[in-house]
């Protein structure tokens, strides 16, 4: 895994938050990832878009 580093955007805030995508999710599978993708760009742009958005968190 890559490392990563927590850049706190408010110091004063008593919880910390972080955003991961699904590939770094230990409840997802990769095979079941890339299956999904493959059908979104299948079925086309708006689903490929929401799949992305999903499990990469891209906008």
């Amino acid at each position: 895994m890559c490392p990563g580093k927590l850049i706190a955007r408010n110091t004063e805030a008593k919880k910390s938050g972080f955003h991961l995508n699904a590939l770094a999710s230990p409840w997802e599978k990769w095979a079941k990832i890339i299956d999904e993708f493959k059908e979104a760009k299948r079925k086309g742009i708006e689903t490929l878009k929401t799949r992305v958005n999903i499990t990469f968190g891209e906008s």
